[in-house]
C-alpha cells in the first residue's frame, strides 16, 4: 500500500486517498460493488476526512428540508440530490461534484420512477427509512470516520437499489 510517512494534514489526507483508490480496485477487481455504488461510497469516505464545517451545514440543512418535505406531503428528490451533491463537495475533488452535476436529480433512484407525494403509510415508512440512512452517512462524515461513511453509503446505495427494483415491478 502506498504511504506518505509525513503527518502533516495534507500528507495524511493523501495516504488516505490512496488507500482508497487501493480499496476501491480491489472492490472493482472482486466484483463487491456495483457500478453505481463505487464512486458515491469513496465519495463519502474521502469527504469524512475532508469536509468542512460549511459541507456539513449544507448536509445538515439538505437533512431537515428531506424531513420537511416529507413530513409535508411534497416531494423530497431535490433534498435528497442536495444531501448527495454536498458529499462530492465534501470530497473537496471537483471530479464527484461534476459528476453528481451530470447526473442531476436522476442520481436519486426514485426520481426515474412515477412518484406519489401522498402521505399513505407505507411511502412515508420508505422516505423515513431514506432519511435514517442520510443521518448515519452523515454522522459518520461528521466524526470524520471513513470507514462508517463508507459503510453507511454502501448501505444507503444497496438499500435504495432494492427499494428501486421493488417499486419499479409494482409499477409494471
Amino acid at each position: 500500500m502506498n504511504t506518505l510517512s509525513s503527518t502533516s494534514p495534507k500528507r495524511k489526507t493523501r495516504s488516505l486517498t490512496f488507500e482508497l483508490v487501493e480499496q476501491l480496485g480491489a472492490e472493482i477487481q472482486n466484483g463487491s460493488l456495483t457500478q453505481g455504488q463505487k464512486l458515491p461510497t469513496e465519495a463519502a469516505a474521502l469527504a469524512a476526512v475532508r469536509r468542512s464545517d460549511d459541507n456539513l451545514r449544507v448536509m445538515q440543512e439538505a437533512l431537515i428540508a428531506f424531513s420537511n418535505a416529507i413530513e409535508g406531503g411534497r416531494d423530497a428528490i431535490a433534498a435528497d440530490f442536495q444531501f448527495h451533491h454536498e458529499i462530492a463537495r465534501a470530497t473537496q475533488n471537483n471530479h464527484f461534484a461534476d459528476m453528481m452535476n451530470s447526473l442531476g436529480s436522476q442520481a436519486i433512484p426514485r426520481a426515474r420512477l412515477a412518484t406519489d407525494v401522498s402521505q399513505d403509510p407505507p411511502k412515508l415508512n420508505y422516505l423515513r427509512r431514506v432519511h435514517h440512512e442520510h443521518e448515519n452517512i452523515l454522522n459518520a462524515i461528521a466524526a470524520q470516520d471513513a470507514e462508517s461513511a463508507r459503510a453507511a453509503m454502501r448501505t444507503h446505495l444497496s438499500n435504495s437499489r432494492d427499494r428501486h427494483k421493488k417499486r419499479a415491478a409494482e409499477q409494471t
